[in-house]
């Protein structure tokens, strides 16, 4: 069998330009959510690429006790990581949690190579996983949303970063600016 040479670095270096052009609408930050959270430009942590004055213009609307809002969903659910690592899962209707009615709500995150499943039972007008979530910084999560047992289901993918912002207050995975 012979080698190309030729081939083998015109393929190589074509590669490696899809890989840097499709993180490029990022700037370079591969981010399932579009978000670029825990990231430095041009070597130095500038944190909002010189614009802070605009940064509240450019918020999104958070959940009512301090978690990640999904707004995928009607009414959208807030995500909420507690200090126990359970987590709690509350309806949002008009910025005002609400009673959750029928939805079904399950989990798979943390380690990749061992993932936790998460299942959730009512607790008061939320719900709450039956299990705590894996201790870590940043740990994938894939939230499976289904508005009652016989809707279609909703997911939702995004890292549980637990770093703080240092802009609005919030835990990265609960971040309302637009960074």
């Amino acid at each position: 069998m012979k080698f190309n040479t030729r081939k083998i670095l015109t393929l190589t270096a074509s590669l490696a330009t899809i890989l840097w052009t499709s993180c490029d609408d990022d700037h370079g930050h591969p981010h399932d959510d579009g978000h670029g959270h825990g990231h430095s430009h041009n070597g130095k942590d500038d944190h909002h690429h010189a614009q802070p004055d605009n940064h509240a213009v450019h918020q999104k609307e958070g959940g009512p006790n301090g978690g990640r809002l999904i707004t995928s969903v009607t009414p959208h659910i807030e995500f909420l990581l507690m200090e126990d690592l359970k987590i709690l899962i509350s309806a949002v209707k008009d910025g005002k949690v609400v009673p959750v009615e029928n939805q079904v709500v399950t989990l798979i995150g943390g380690n990749r190579s061992n993932p936790t499943n998460l299942e959730f039972s009512k607790d008061g007008d939320s719900l709450i996983s039956n299990e705590s979530f894996p201790k870590g910084k940043a740990l994938p999560v894939i939230v499976t949303i289904k508005s009652t047992q016989e809707s279609d289901p909703i997911t939702e993918k995004f890292n549980l970063d637990l770093s703080d912002c240092p802009e609005c207050n919030f835990k990265e995975y609960a971040c309302v600016c637009e960074h």
